[in-house]
């Protein structure tokens, strides 16, 4: 039994013919006859009979007129609510802090302008926050500078970055440290639990030094104007760092044996389904980061 067939027998129940039912359903009449009776015989029971050639709806009929009737006004309103959801689509995303610094903005313009009628609501904060708020559902997805920490997570890589050692031009160090080495220098550093930082803890760890950071910060720009102010090195995007490096506010230090490059990735739970919209929106993305290459 179907809505079709529901829809056929309230109205014949509402016509009284199934001539009428037939002409207003824009169906063959046979094809309404059948419909009617696969009910009775699906159900065992009788909804009509016809009594001096008039179809005349039986008691137990009547009763599942009724019925049939809230079921189709239910079905109605669901669809009618599905398509004022539909229309006023939502997206959750979010940004580890580098790229919701540095792309983010870009990228929040491109959807809106292309997708005037969704309702977008941004999250950004530490690569670790920003990946368990992707696990417990909160986000749709995420883009972070760094691969999924977990198997529950899906990524698909949109932009490749590398971390770089730098220090103001004046600081006295050399062109290139062993790792050693640098452990005799003072530090800047990215909070933990940030990609950048994870990512220099990793390579200390291989490394088997112990660097205590002087200051660590979530701001980039606190961190640049210690390296200026105050005299360090620290472990940076090149991309927030390559414009003080063309002036010469800064200067790049090569480490011995240390390759920090790295994947930004967009992030997903596994069993996450989007919709038609939110995939040509993550689609969007992708294209708008890029123009940051």
């Amino acid at each position: 039994m179907t809505l079709r067939h529901l829809k056929i027998f309230t109205e014949v129940c509402r016509t009284g013919s199934i001539t009428r039912a037939a002409e207003n359903l824009y169906m063959a009449q046979p094809a309404v006859s059948v419909a009617i009776a696969e009910l009775e015989r699906n159900y065992g029971i009788q909804l009509f009979e016809r009594i001096n050639k008039r179809l005349v709806i039986t008691e137990i009929g009547s009763r599942m007129y009724d019925e049939a009737s809230l079921v189709l006004n239910a079905f109605s309103a669901f669809e009618e609510h599905a398509k004022r959801e539909s229309s006023h689509e939502k997206l959750r995303f979010g940004s580890s802090l580098t790229v919701g610094k540095y792309m983010i903005p870009r990228i929040a313009a491109d959807i809106t302008h292309a997708f005037p009628d969704v309702q977008i609501s941004i999250k950004i904060h530490q690569t670790r926050l920003i990946e368990e708020m992707v696990l417990r559902g909160e986000l749709d997805f995420a883009l972070i500078e760094s691969g999924a920490s977990g198997e529950a997570l899906t990524e698909i890589p949109f932009y490749e970055d590398r971390l770089v050692a730098v220090c103001a031009k004046d600081y006295p160090a050399a062109d290139e440290l062993s790792a050693k080495e640098l452990a005799g220098h003072r530090f800047f550093l990215r909070e933990k639990g940030s990609a950048a930082r994870d990512y220099f803890d990793q390579y200390c760890a291989r490394e088997k030094i112990r660097i205590e950071p002087a200051v660590e910060s979530v701001s980039t720009q606190a961190i640049i104007q210690c390296l200026t102010g105050l005299g360090g090195i620290s472990i940076l995007s090149y991309h927030i760092v390559k414009a003080f490096l063309s002036d010469g506010t800064l200067r790049q230090i090569r480490i011995e044996n240390a390759d920090f490059t790295r994947t930004y990735n967009v992030i997903m739970r596994n069993n996450k389904r989007l919709t038609a919209a939110q995939k040509q929106i993550l689609q969007l993305c992708l294209k708008s980061a890029e123009l940051f290459k």
